[in-house]
This record gives structure tokens, sequence and C-alpha cells, in this order.
């Protein structure tokens, strides 16, 4: 079970046309109710029948409210109405009057299981503050309160809302209600009504309404309190996923259901014979390891296996997963929903509830089953190793992209955390770091071959990974492009060869790898060839439908600046200019990454449908985003780093049950013709040139293709 967070505002919110709701009909008391736990962070209730059913009835938002640190106060009467919930069914009265504590010692004998769960998450709450309760009564007469308002915020805006519907199940579910709301966005009057409803909630709530008698519920806290054992948030949302009814229908996106998933791999009829043979071999090795393993070969996969047949030796789990980058974190993350695996912590970005609830697995680390995702930069931090390092001494270990582990300080921190078992993935294991053989063996026990490899060649061969096309197109620049060029390149070499580079050295040699990348990203040649290759692509297939165009920057370079982020951006707005002029009828769209999540999410989900026709990135490919359905891919350039470009293309050739080719359109930068390149030149020329025949290899036309490599490398004397 994972614990999906999405916070919007409540502006986001689909509101009524009218602002009124009515049950049975497409806006619903029910429906505005989910919508606003949904989209909150503080909610007011002041009611007349409070009863613990209607947050049966509203579980999964309510959770979700919870988990995204929600706060809810609640003033009720002092009358406990439980006709609408199966808690209090036994019981010989209907009503229970709450100023009378002891009464309510004679529900606990009537619980079944599932009501003890349910006060165990109700003490939970308690107990955190994050539920608050005022019981009241008028000072005088025989009356009740009999209110039903709610007033929400989201840390901007409020929304207000007042109506027939009683906090219950009935009158959520069952009973004919009416609700209108206001929006503090909406008008002045709207914004007014909201405030001044919150100061008198506010009075009553600290008792100064000089009619209105508070009815003391700390004796509540306490008897639940005393009856109920300690439970931690993700049981909390374990437990509440039993108690929901069955919800009317809406025309809306569903909300997150939180429920507990049997533990199994997710695919039938299981893990593929290369991924049981990767376990063999780790578990031969003594549960340590390094997997080596093309991009697109199912990785993440092998390693969650590995933890499932853990799980089913020993019945328990606890594992701490590494990860280079958030998008990384969200892609295990999936993964491991779809596994069943609970007690899931994201290390950044989690609440201060679920902090609290992986503070106490911290504190029995034996007994709880838990997987922690935590970046390379927190892992490598001393105050992780101090706060969690018992944590990972009695885990499993698992390093993703593990190349990135024999960095200097990551190196530190993984050899002095070792548990037993330990396991590294990575498709690009060559040399990163002056002693990443001696790494990977001391801390993976592994060396060349290593503990188990997968091939690009295997998988394609065995249809794991698409047979691909392979075209490279060369962008020559223009003599001024190239005089910059090559007199940068050996002023960065020249540069490079001192030994020990003081700050303003270092600080300059940063600023030239810049400037020379800034000469390849915006090579002139380029656009036409972005062209060229767009309607080969529609000439084969009869429109560009699925066609992914990628200008990147780099994920692992460190000297990347806030300038070249905007300078690529305005790149691919002016690509997708050029394009949307030339191809009218066809349709675009971009994705810069880093934008809000949801947001991301609706632009891919428009190129996988087909809405989309095209798509046009600089980040997505690096941040871990896949897409299968990509038939054709333009790499406007290469970043010149070899390992982002075989994790590239490794995404770009995932397979999908449409896809039966891929063709890659692969733009590199060369100098102009008659011009002869220094020899520092040469040697950039000459790995970019290696990075094409590598590729070259694999592909379906490899022939033709590395015929044309070969005139290059003899035409700039690069043999």
């Amino acid at each position: 079970m994972l614990l999906e967070l999405v916070f919007d505002m409540l502006s986001d919110i689909v509101f009524s046309p009218t602002l009124e709701y009515r049950t049975n009909e497409l806006y619903n008391p029910r429906d505005l109710y989910e919508d606003l736990f949904l989209n909150s962070q503080h909610c007011d209730l002041l009611l007349g029948y409070f009863s613990t059913s209607a947050i049966k009835v509203l579980n999964h938002s309510f959770s979700q409210f919870i988990l995204s640190d929600g706060v809810i106060r609640i003033i009720a009467n002092n009358v406990l109405s439980i006709k609408d919930s199966r808690l209090f069914e036994n019981l010989e009265q209907d009503q229970i009057d709450l100023s009378d504590i002891s009464k309510l010692d004679e529900f606990l004998y009537q619980m079944n299981q599932d009501d003890k769960k349910f006060f165990s998450c109700l003490k939970f709450l308690i107990c955190h503050e994050r539920i608050q309760f005022r019981f009241i009564k008028p000072k005088e007469g025989k009356g009740i309160s009999h209110y039903k308002s709610v007033l929400v915020n989201d840390g901007v805006d409020y929304v207000y809302g007042k109506g027939s519907c009683n906090f219950t199940a009935s009158g959520l579910v069952h009973n004919l209600e009416e609700m209108t709301v206001s929006m503090s966005w909406n008008s002045s009057t709207e914004k007014s009504r909201s405030l001044e409803f919150q100061d008198y909630f506010e009075k009553i709530w600290r008792g100064e309404n000089d009619y209105i008698d508070t009815v003391d519920s700390s004796e509540i806290k306490i008897w639940v309190s005393d009856h109920f054992g300690d439970i931690t948030l993700e049981e909390f949302v374990k437990n509440t996923a039993s108690f929901s009814t069955p919800k009317l229908p809406r025309v809306s996106e569903p909300i997150p259901v939180f429920f507990e998933n049997p533990i199994k791999f997710p695919y039938e009829p299981g893990p593929r014979e290369y991924q049981t043979q990767a376990y063999k071999s780790w578990i031969d090795n003594k549960k340590r390891g390094l997997f080596v393993m093309a991009t697109g070969t199912g990785k993440t996969l092998t390693a969650l296996n590995c933890l499932l047949q853990e799980y089913r030796e020993s019945q328990s789990y606890r594992c701490v997963i590494v990860v280079p980058t958030a998008a990384l974190m969200e892609q295990w993350e999936e993964q491991i929903q779809l596994f069943g695996f609970s007690n899931v912590f994201k290390l950044n970005g989690m609440t201060s509830l679920q902090k609290k609830s992986l503070d106490l697995i911290c504190g029995r680390p034996d007994d709880k089953n838990f997987i922690l995702i935590v970046s390379y930069g927190k892992f490598s931090r001393s105050d992780f190793y101090q706060k969690y390092g018992k944590l990972i001494s009695n885990s499993m270990l698992i390093a993703d992209e593990a190349h990135n582990a024999s960095a200097p300080k990551s190196s530190i921190a993984f050899r002095r955390c070792l548990p037993e078992s330990i396991l590294g993935l990575t498709a690009t294991p060559e040399k990163r770091f002056s002693d990443v053989e001696s790494f990977y063996q001391e801390v993976f026990s592994s060396s060349f071959p290593y503990t188990f490899s997968y091939t690009m060649k295997e998988a394609i061969e065995n249809a794991i990974l698409t047979p691909y096309y392979y075209y490279p197109i060369p962008v020559r620049m223009t003599e001024n492009e190239f005089k910059k060029y090559d007199e940068v390149t050996q002023s960065i070499v020249q540069l490079s060869s001192i030994e020990k580079l003081n700050k303003e050295q270092k600080d300059r040699l940063k600023n030239m790898s810049i400037y020379r990348r800034s000469i390849i990203n915006q090579a002139s040649g380029k656009e036409s060839l972005i062209l060229n290759a767009l309607k080969d692509i529609k000439k084969r297939q009869g429109n560009l439908k699925y066609t992914l165009i990628y200008s990147p920057v780099g994920y692992e370079r460190l000297d990347v600046d806030q300038q070249e982020l905007n300078e690529a951006e305005h790149r691919i707005t002016r690509y997708t200019s050029l394009i949307s002029t030339k191809f009218e009828s066809a349709t675009i769209v971009q994705y810069v990454g880093g934008s809000k999540k949801e947001w991301s999410k609706s632009i891919l989900d428009s190129f996988v449908n087909g809405k989309n026709e095209m798509l046009i990135s600089m980040k997505c490919l690096d941040e871990g985003v896949d897409l299968p359905i990509a038939q054709n891919a333009i790499f406007v350039s290469s970043s010149g780093s070899s390992r982002e470009f075989i994790q590239r293309r490794g995404r770009v050739l995932r397979s999908h049950p449409d896809k039966e080719l891929a063709h890659v359109y692969d733009l590199f930068v060369i100098p102009p013709i008659n011009k002869y390149p220094s020899t520092a030149t040469k040697k950039v020329i000459k790995d970019e040139i290696h990075r094409l025949e590598e590729f070259a290899s694999l592909s379906l036309n490899r022939g033709e293709v590395l015929i044309q490599i070969e005139d290059i490398k003899n035409a700039f004397d690069v043999n």
C-alpha cells in the first residue's frame, strides 16, 4: 500500500455552477465534502449531530486530508447520534448524552474488531491533535445545538458551506439534504460571510459565547486512549480502508483508494526467467551484488522481486532504496505500489505525521515492515546516518543508478553503513570515479562481469526491448561556430591539465564548458534537419503520431546553470513554433520538466493517448519518465555524456503492445567541410563517434549506418 499524497487548492475544485448541492444530484453534499477534504489543510465543523460514521463514509478523502497535514476541529451538540452507525447498533438506547462519560464504557464490550480498529484511528488523531472536539449545549432551556456549517481553508482561500446536512452517514448518504457554498475569491460578500463565520466559530471554541455551555470532552480522549493500542500512520490508513460506504455515482476523477494489496509480483505469470536468474545469482553471492542491466529491461522490477522473495522466506521486509533524482523516487514508488508493499516513506516531502510514523519504526526496526526511499544527497549526510544508521544495518539496501554510489561523498556513506543484504543497479557501470571497481568489490562484493548482467542485445533478441532503425544526422557547424568551438575546446584542455585548480580557475572552466555546450546546442543547422526528420516520419507512417523530440540539458552534470536552463526552454519553444508552422495540422505539446505533478501527468497523458501527436521536451527521459508508446525519437543534441544517452535510448526502446519498431534520429554536431579540428576537438569528435557506432551496432540498418560513420571518421582522421 502506498500513500499517494496529492494536494491541490480549493480554487481547483469544479464547484456547482449554482453553488447549490442536493442529494442524488450531480453536485451533492457527499461529493462536496470529498472535494473539500481533498483540497484543504484546515476544516472547522459547527454541527448539531455528529457521528463517526461520517468519517467512515468519507474515509478516502479524510485519510488524504490527514496525510496532507490537515487539522479538523468539530463543535457538536452533547447528544451523540448513533442511528446510522453499526458501531452502536447493539445498544438498547439510540442516543447517548456525552455529559455522562461513564456510559461510554458500555460501548467497549459490544464493539467488533473493525470498531476497535476505527477507535484506534480516532485515538491516533486525537493524540496528535489532528482531530479536536468541543461539545456544546445551550446555557438555558432544553434545546440542543443544531448547526450544520463547515469552513475549510487551504492556506490562501476559504470555502464556507451550510445547509440541512448533518455530519453523519445518514446525512451524507441516505437523507434528502441540501447545502450552499460561498468562496472567498468569488466576491467581497462571500469572503465576508466566511470571515464572519470564522469569528463566530472561534468564540464558541474558546468558550467566549454568552449563551453556549461547553461540555468537557477531555474525558472522552482519555477513554479512547485507555482502551485502544498505539498504531502508526500507515496502519491508520490501512484500518480506515475497511470503513467505506458504497459511493453514489458521480462524474469526476476517482478519489485515491487506500487499501492493503496482497504482496505479490504484479504481472502474470510472474517474474521473467532472467529476473529469476538475477535473484538466484544474488543469493549465490550471499545476498550481495551488482546487477548491470540495459535501461528498459526492468531493473526496478528485478530488484523488487528480490525483496519479494525475501519476504516470502521471512514474512517480513525492511528496505532502504537510494536514488539520484526525485523523479526516480516517484517511479520506484509506483512500482512498489504494484507489488503491494506498505509502510513506504519518501524522505523528501514527508508530512509531519509520516515523519512521526517513521520515527516510531526507527524505535522498533525489528518488528515493523517498511520501505524508505532516499536521495543520494541525503543518504550521504552524516545526520542521516546518525538517525537512520541502525535502521539501515537491519535492512536490505538497494542502490539505484549505482555508478553514483562511487562518488566521493556517497562512497563514504555506503562504506560506513553496510548491511548484510545489498544490491546495486546500473546500466552503465563503466569507470566514472577513480576507484570504482574496488568500490564495487568492497560494497557489492562484485566485479566484472558482475553478479548479473543483461545486455541490450539480449533484451532486443528476447523482445524485452523494441528493435529499431537508427538515423545519425550530422549537423555541420558554420565556420564562425567552429572557430569558437575549437578555440574554447583547446582552452578547456589546457586548463584541465592543471593538477590543482583554484576557485577562479574552476569557475572559468565551468563557464567555458557551458559556453562550448551552448555552441553545440544552438548550432544553426539543426532546425532544417529536425524538419527533414519529421518529413521522413510523416512519409513513412502518414502522420507524426507518437514522435518525441528531445533536446536535453543533462541531469548528471553539476555545472548546469539557470541561464543554460532558460536557453534550453527558449530553444524548445522556438522548435515548437517552427514545427507548428511547417506542420499546421499536427498537434504538439511541450514538457519542460519540474512542473506541478498533475499538470506534467496531463501533458504526458495527452501524448500517450494520441491527443497530441508530438511531445517536445528537454527533461522527461532524464527525470525517469518512461514513454514506451514513443515510436519515433529525435535527439536534437547529445549532452556529451555517453551514460545519459544510453539511458535515454533505453527508455525510448521500451516495448509496447502497439509498437513493433522504433525509429531513432540522432543529430550530432561536426565541423564544416574542409575544416580540420585541433587535436583537442578531434578527441571530442572521436568520443561522439564511438557513441554513434555503439548504438548503430544493434540497429536493423547497421550496415549502411556504419558505412556513413566510417566516412565521417575518415574525413576528420579520427580512426
